[in-house]
């Protein structure tokens, strides 16, 4: 038996590429889910069309979440906490000078709460990895055979090839059309610029806006950053539906596993139920570790008896960026739209350095109201006055820089009172702010001709950790030492586990992360079925 240890997006990835092998699974994972009242009234929207929704209904979805011209510091979903909840209790942490990083204990993980961008490394990326972007092309494939993409074919595959030859179709707002069409009309000066741009890769099941089938892709209700009622965006609790379907694979929820041991060619996992704080453990001949770059390194440092000594987890440094159309739309807050991204923007320069820069533009979103009432502070009695010009204009740019020129966090794991308490202590480099200010001059002299101009006083520039673009705490190493994994995420000491998360990251480009995740879950899952000989399994009837 293999176990594979969190649902998140790379444990999903993993038991796919096993179960369908015909190994059987037992896949452990925290167990957290949505509150079973809150599911219903969910599920009573999701039978309806959006027209019929009441406004106490909207207003139940948006309820419980608050914005500032920071962002989001807690992303929920239908306003419930419960991708974080009892993670304080259950992995005590002391953090210093980072952004808003937890692990998670739901079932799902943060497939629960992302953002659905879904981009592949570039080769560029993955410059000084043991793997290339060949070793990894036909498990970008295999992913997205489950995890749709929209998009478009355009010039993002100059840097990002498609995975799949076909995307369905996710229309952008008007705010967004109108910014694509304007960085269509000068693309040879905004490639000159070192730019290029194109429609997000989005994990959405996409569908026509004018399409009278809402049931088979997005309806454009505006809800997509507090929860979508019809489960549009994609989330790992899909696949794990699918995989309840073979006979040789088992879901086992609310289990919080601490440590493992290895002897005999066989894997001990144990820990405890989060129910009643009951001991567990587990046998396997193979254990794919993917609880998180928090979770899976407090698991690895435990079993390592990696106590007092740090640990260096990479992240990509983010920021976030209001920019104002000269040209306002009118009517945003009434438009049948998406709000996920709307445009992807890459630099590409040697301006800015080495490594390419990641950035996300966002058009309306309620979200954005939320955060102009906290901006406005006691002036917010005036703000309708002038709120609907304003989100007429306002756009929003979140990015990402290269790990090699990003700050970093000092994971520690040391013994308090009888509890392992994780020590999180974020280190600065300067380097990045310099770099993120010398791509926001770039960038606006790029966005000005197009009529987008930069509110370079309210970039904000995030902790180490803000935006969640973090790993490679134990890299993968052609020859690894301690604290390291060999190219199949095997942990320096270990023969039978294979981490599969982004904790096996050598470093984290700008771009998405998780589309990389699972391809590479898959890349050594595969790796282990070729040396076992494993017979394709049927479903269930």
């Amino acid at each position: 038996m293999h176990i594979v240890v969190g649902s998140g997006h790379a444990g999903i990835a993993c038991a796919v590429k096993l179960v369908e092998a015909g190994v059987t699974v037992k896949l452990i994972d925290g167990g957290g889910h949505l509150e079973q009242a809150t599911q219903f009234r969910v599920a009573a929207m999701a039978s309806l069309d959006k027209k019929a929704w009441s406004e106490e209904q909207r207003a139940f979805v948006k309820g419980n979440v608050s914005a500032s011209a920071k962002g989001i510091q807690v992303k929920k979903v239908f306003g419930s906490d419960f991708p974080f909840r009892d993670v304080d209790t259950v992995s005590p942490r002391r953090s210093s000078y980072i952004g808003h990083l937890t692990p998670s204990l739901a079932i799902g993980g943060f497939s629960n709460v992302w953002g659905a961008a879904a981009l592949p490394f570039s080769a560029q990326d993955l410059k000084g990895w043991p793997v290339t972007a060949a070793e990894l092309e036909p498990h970008y494939a295999s992913v997205t055979s489950f995890m749709k993409l929209s998009g478009q074919h355009d010039d993002l595959e100059e840097l990002f090839p498609s995975p799949k030859e076909e995307f369905s179709v996710l229309e952008p707002s008007r705010q967004g059309k109108r910014i694509l069409a304007a960085l269509q009309k000068r693309r040879t000066k905004i490639r000159e610029n070192g730019f290029v741009f194109g429609t997000p890769r989005l994990a959405v099941k996409g569908n026509p806006r004018n399409s009278t089938e809402n049931t088979t892709g997005c309806s454009y209700c505006g809800l997509c950053l507090f929860g979508c009622p019809y489960g549009h965006i994609y989330s790992t609790n899909d696949t794990l539906a699918y995989l309840k379907t073979f006979s040789n694979f088992e879901h086992v929820p609310g289990i919080v596993i601490e440590k493992m041991e290895e002897s005999g060619g066989r894997v001990t996992l144990s820990g405890y139920a989060r129910l009643d704080g009951s001991p567990v453990s587990y046998g396997a001949s193979k254990v794919f570790l993917a609880a998180g770059i928090l979770g899976t390194a407090k698991i690895l440092m435990k079993s390592l008896e990696m106590y007092n000594t740090p640990v260096k987890l990479k992240v990509s440094e983010y920021f976030m960026l209001p920019l104002l159309s000269i040209i306002g739309t009118r009517g945003v807050q009434a438009e049948e739209l998406h709000t996920l991204s709307q445009v992807f923007l890459e630099c590409v320069s040697k301006d800015i350095g080495e490594h390419s820069a990641h950035m996300q533009l966002y058009t309306y979103s309620e979200l954005f109201k939320l955060g102009l009432g906290e901006t406005f502070g006691p002036l917010k009695p005036l703000l309708p006055l002038f709120e609907s010009s304003i989100l007429g204009r306002l756009h929003v740019i979140q990015g990402y820089l290269h790990s090699d020129v990003s700050s970093s966090i000092e994971i520690t794991l040391n013994s308090e009172d009888g509890r392992d308490v994780l020590h999180l202590n974020g280190v600065t480099n300067p380097v990045a702010a310099e770099t993120i200010k010398k791509l926001v001059w770039k960038l606006t002299k790029t966005l000005l001709p197009i009529g987008l101009m930069p509110v370079r006083p309210m970039l904000n520039i995030g902790l180490p950790g803000e935006g969640r673009h973090a790993g490679g705490s134990f890299p993968m190493r052609e020859n690894p030492s301690r604290g390291e994994c060999d190219l199949f995420g095997r942990p320096h000491g270990f023969e039978h586990v294979h981490v599969v998360d982004a904790s096996v990251y050598p470093s984290v480009p700008a771009s998405t992360i998780t589309l990389t995740a699972m391809a590479n879950a898959q890349r050594i899952a595969t790796h282990v079925l070729s040396l076992s000989g494993a017979v394709p399994m049927a479903r269930c009837s």
